[in-house]
């Protein structure tokens, strides 16, 4: 995007924009030379500070001139809180949904779920226990927008092979 201060105009990439009573292409801004842009008085436009998370902020811009900078407000405390656990229940939830069968096989067939998927499932609803725990005891919207449960791998993904370290060159002497 490029700031047009004689016009005090914004102009966005791909789309048709008059400078001086010329209308110019939208591929202009593509396609001219550093030269061109700045003897039209177009600047590249830049942004201060960092856009926070739309989940928990609410974000807007200020223009001045060619900086634009980003204004995070946080949202409504108690109402991040609730939206942060129902998005951790939902993900448990979804992640414990794939082995579900198992319990029922259990219950109809009497076969055991493998132990591996139990370790697993009871690991997701730990960490799902955690983190709701963390967000409960945040007193900020920093403080809920860190809590990143760390799910487990469920015990189907393949694991990755170990790199490799590389042989220590051999002296020749």
């Amino acid at each position: 995007m490029y700031y047009h201060a004689q016009s005090n105009q914004y102009i966005y990439p791909g789309v048709f924009f008059n400078i001086n009573g010329k209308q110019y292409d939208p591929s202009f801004l593509n396609t001219a030379t550093p030269e061109e842009l700045a003897a039209l008085g177009l600047v590249p436009v830049t942004y201060v500070g960092e856009r926070a998370n739309d989940q928990y902020y609410w974000v807007s811009e200020e223009f001045n001139g060619p900086v634009i900078t980003y204004v995070n407000t946080p949202k409504d405390l108690d109402q991040v809180k609730a939206l942060a656990i129902s998005q951790i229940n939902q993900t448990a939830y979804t992640l414990l949904l794939q082995s579900d069968w198992m319990l029922i096989r259990k219950y109809e067939t009497n076969i055991d779920v493998p132990s591996e998927w139990s370790l697993y499932r009871d690991n997701v609803r730990m960490e799902a226990l955690l983190a709701r725990g963390q967000v409960d005891n945040a007193t900020t919207v920093d403080e809920v927008a860190a809590v990143v449960p760390n799910w487990p791998v469920d015990p189907n993904t393949p694991v990755p092979p170990a790199p490799v370290e590389p042989e220590a060159p051999v002296d020749p002497e």
